[in-house]
């Protein structure tokens, strides 16, 4: 098995059957890790080395790895892959083409036929959908976090509204869920005079004075002291007090 030994160590441990018959290592070897307690079943055709600790990154693999065809890490999975607000490591949530589900309660599997090139992408080895389709992923289940996530993207500049818009132009056409929601949040963001907010805590915050239905705040304000010196608010203010 140590042939394998360093692939394995790249991947959080893991290996498929497919990696170690590439390696030249037999079938009855496997079987004998096996019994020795050397490797771990996780998956059918999946494995795991027991001397490291079994890690959710090792887990999110395998169950990638696992899927028909292979598969991607998506929705809160991949929100907390990418450090994204919303993100969530239990259950594993994973796109593929169709798979037995019932033999796999610990993952949530989202059925997809098509799951083009630009749509997909690989942290920290691990297979996941874009950044832009984690964001159209959450818009399908909560536009709030899917807004939070969403400024946190543009912040850290994971994304472009750019890239966004065209991702929602291309799926549009297909009828993907979130697509309807997802739209106007890029919209108001192309539109022209928009700033990002700061933070998280600051994107909450903005969120919570629209719900009680008080005025957009206007963000990175510009104050001026009695020198004439220009400060910037780090805080929301009211368009009513501008």
């Amino acid at each position: 098995m140590h042939r394998i030994a360093p692939f394995a160590g790249a991947h959080h441990s893991v290996f498929r059957w497919s990696d170690a018959d590439a390696a030249g290592i037999s079938a009855s070897t496997v079987k004998r890790a096996l019994a020795a307690g050397e490797i771990a079943r996780l998956h059918r055709a999946v494995y795991r080395f027991t001397a490291a600790p079994e890690t959710w990154s090792a887990q999110v693999l395998a169950a990638c790895w696992a899927a028909p065809h292979g598969g991607h890490a998506s929705h809160r999975t991949g929100a907390e892959l990418y450090g994204l607000p919303g993100g969530a490591r239990d259950p594993i949530q994973i796109r593929c083409r169709r798979w037995k589900r019932a033999h796999h309660a610990a993952i949530v599997v989202h059925e997809t036929n098509l799951l083009a090139a630009v749509d997909r992408a690989v942290v920290d080895g691990i297979p996941v959908v874009s950044v832009e389709r984690v964001l159209l992923d959450l818009a399908a289940t909560s536009i709030g976090i899917a807004e939070l996530a969403l400024d946190d993207a543009l912040r850290r500049r994971l994304t472009t509204v750019a890239r966004l818009d065209g991702m929602v132009r291309r799926l549009s056409r297909q009828g993907r869920d979130g697509v309807g929601r997802l739209r106007p949040l890029v919209q108001e963001r192309l539109a022209g005079g928009y700033r990002p907010t700061e933070s998280v805590a600051e994107s909450r915050v903005a969120a919570v004075l629209r719900r009680a239905g008080l005025p957009d705040p206007v963000r990175q304000h510009r104050l001026r002291t009695n020198s004439g010196a220009q400060l910037r608010s780090t805080s929301p203010t009211s368009r009513s007090e501008s």
